[in-house]
């Protein structure tokens, strides 16, 4: 496989060192304004600054010996995501405190930030390698679309839980059955995407069907959210899942990037 060019090297090379002053000084700016952390919520608080640190050190060193590989990139991308998705959930379950939600936010950003430059900089270094049938490139693109769809399903549940518990209206009776059908549905596609890759089934049409869905979704939601009927269970339903469905059709966006790498540089 031919190694990314030095010059490429070079401009990831600043990209990693510009994260890690964002890391730190997002995260030091958050936990000066306002935190109020025991020791063991500091430490918390700072493990995914301190992890991202140590990725971003060990990518600038490979990348200054011409020894950066897709891996490295993988971890860029894939890390912040599940801090991200680990915090949140810590940070809305039952027994949260305002110490859980003061370490999500405290590298919400950054970690947003990161793992979409890290997919960038993955497509980067993939399309630098040649043009042909590579089984590891390959096999590392099935698992990111496997991470993808599996992140999209967790945040569509809890977040389609959450925001349930916090509708203006609250469904219940027998309606909650109703409300929940739709979380049940994406999941079960979800779940056949991924079940899709399992068996090397690497269509465009699969990748789009969870895209389209969720900014469908999302968009249904946003004409519903300014009735003021919110005793009609459709209109809590597409307001409930309206911020899930945003999310999940950009998770979407991702997969199809990526198929369309898998596709075209690989076989």
């Amino acid at each position: 496989m031919r190694k990314t060019g030095k010059a490429s090297n070079n401009i990831i090379k600043i990209v990693y060192i510009l994260l890690a002053i964002i890391w730190v000084a997002v995260s030091l700016l958050f936990f000066l304004v306002g935190s109020n952390l025991g020791s063991v919520g500091k430490v918390l608080y700072f493990l995914p600054t301190v992890v991202m640190l140590v990725v971003i050190v060990v990518g600038i060193i490979h990348l200054s010996k011409d020894n950066y590989k897709t891996r490295d990139a993988v971890v860029l991308a894939v890390l912040p995501w599940i801090f991200i998705v680990v915090e949140f959930a810590v940070s809305v379950s039952q027994d949260a405190s305002r110490a859980s939600i003061e370490v999500f936010m405290g590298s919400f950003f950054q970690g947003v930030i990161t793992g979409i430059v890290g997919i960038l900089i993955f497509i980067v270094k993939y399309t630098k390698q040649d043009i042909q049938e590579n089984e590891k490139l390959s096999k590392i693109l099935d698992n990111m679309m496997k991470a993808v769809y599996a992140i999209a399903a967790v945040i569509w549940v809890i977040l389609s839980i959450f925001l349930f518990t916090r509708l203006r209206e609250p469904v219940t009776g027998a309606k909650i059955i109703i409300y929940f059908i739709p979380l049940l549905v994406v999941l079960a596609i979800i779940g056949s995407q991924i079940y899709f890759l399992m068996k090397e089934k690497h269509t465009m049409i699969n990748a789009l069907i969870v895209t389209v869905l969720g900014w469908v979704l999302a968009i249904i939601g946003f004409m519903n959210l300014s009735s003021r009927d919110f005793d009609s269970l459709g209109v809590a339903m597409f307001v409930g899942y309206m911020f899930p469905a945003l999310a999940v059709g950009i998770l979407g966006i991702v997969v199809v990037v990526l198929t369309a790498m898998r596709r075209k540089y690989s076989k």
